[in-house]
């Protein structure tokens, strides 16, 4: 087939959005013509990567003028400036080609579901995802952010209203949605009008999992239980509560360490709260490592992974973990609760009360005796692939049927 593929982050050698992207086009390239739409600032370091694969796949690059988005800093306003490239590649889409140059559109990042493609009247079949952004915070915990963390959630819900209000009719235009999380196809569901499924966001390309198993063999293992928790240190990461429970983790395991790795808005609160509780003996800042092979070796000499994130539909962290051959402490929750469930890990129950963070700590200890988790291979790009391709079949054969109906 012929597919428009929207694709804001895609870029080589990053993780998290940008490697959704990039192994997204990198995998549907085999199977399909793409032609790829993505952000302008990405072109020197794809063009740049000499990947052979890169020259059959025909690239549009576009940002919005600079007189529209000089407000934009850094992560600062990254969700408007989103959504002002979504109208202005839409608009560009328009103006370049034509309905009948494609069988199909797919929009594949950001991984938002409240802010919508606008290539769904384009003409082609729109498959919108997969998406996420739709996990919310479990109730117990909403009390433990700070008032930062609380501003900062008012605002999303408030963003979210809008954005679903005012762009209804483009939500509206998809023919198949495809959720990160049980929880965000709920919220789908609500505002479009096609076929939800569910399929994570996350997954490691083949040559990814084979170089973290380098790593993790060439690795020496700790000879004490040694957590690492690494993550931008936002509220909703929760790694305050990893602090927390870190007491009573002390009371099996004595010798035990919380070495956190990056950095963030929450890094003063954190330290405070480690003071706090008497910890900080055993509870290491490392900051933002140089490299993310600093990062992988540093995971893949731990103990296990503990990510308390409460609302994230993503979990690349959790899934690069098992790759490295640690085990991963999180909530059964949203993307991560969903990638230990699939990669045999028990994830622990949210509890009903937010100060008890029992289950986290006897999780934290029953990870330091646990053997290594495997990988499923539904976690490799080419498979997670598969899964998208016999979707995307699906509504292509949908829509043959319709234009030999209407033609009939």
């Amino acid at each position: 087939m012929k597919i428009l593929v929207s694709a804001y982050a895609c870029e080589p050698g990053k993780g998290s959005e940008p490697g959704v992207g990039w192994n997204f086009v990198k995998e549907m390239s085999k199977r399909h013509d793409l032609t790829v739409l993505t952000r302008a600032n990405n072109r020197s370091a794809i063009e740049r990567c000499g990947e052979d694969w890169t020259k059959r796949v025909r690239w549009v690059w576009y940002d919005p003028p600079r007189w529209l988005t000089f407000w934009k800093r850094g992560g600062r306003g990254v969700q408007f400036f989103y959504l002002v490239w979504q109208l202005g590649v839409a608009k560009m889409v328009r103006r370049s080609f034509r309905p009948g140059d494609f069988d199909l559109v797919h929009h594949i990042t950001f991984g938002t579901y409240w802010i919508p493609s606008f290539l769904g009247s384009f003409g082609p079949p729109l498959v919108f995802g997969p998406v996420g952004g739709g996990d919310e915070t479990p109730p117990a915990f909403k009390k433990s952010y700070s008032a930062r963390g609380r501003f900062a959630e008012f605002k999303k819900s408030v963003a979210v209203f809008l954005s679903t209000a005012l762009f209804r009719p483009a939500f509206r235009k998809a023919a198949l949605a495809v959720a990160a999380t049980g929880q965000n196809a709920e919220k789908l569901r609500r505002i479009v009008r096609c076929p939800v499924v569910v399929h994570p966001q996350s997954a490691i390309s083949s040559e990814d999992a084979e170089a973290m198993k380098r790593i993790a063999d060439s690795t020496p293992k700790p000879d004490r239980p040694r957590f690492v928790t690494a993550c931008r240190l936002e509220h909703w990461k929760a790694v305050d509560l990893a602090i927390k429970a870190f007491p009573a983790v002390l009371e099996t395991l004595p010798d035990a360490t919380l070495e956190i790795v990056g950095t963030g808005p929450e890094e003063e609160r954190l330290r405070k709260t480690a003071a706090r509780l008497g910890l900080e003996n055993c509870v290491r800042f490392l900051g933002r490592l140089p490299r993310l092979e600093d990062v992988y070796r540093t995971i893949a000499g731990s103990a296990a992974l503990v990510h308390p994130a409460l609302h994230e539909s993503f979990g690349q962290a959790c899934l690069e973990a098992v790759a490295l051959g640690r085990p991963v402490v999180c909530w059964n929750h949203g993307g991560p609760g969903l990638i230990a469930s699939r990669c045999g890990m028990g994830a622990v129950p949210v509890p009903d009360d937010g100060t008890d963070l029992s289950g986290l700590a006897a999780a934290m200890v029953a990870a330091f005796r646990a053997p290594p988790p495997a990988l499923p291979d539904s976690f490799l790009w080419p498979s997670w692939c598969d899964v998208l391709f016999s979707e995307e079949m699906h509504v292509q054969k949908k829509r043959n049927e319709r234009t030999n109906a209407h033609g009939h």
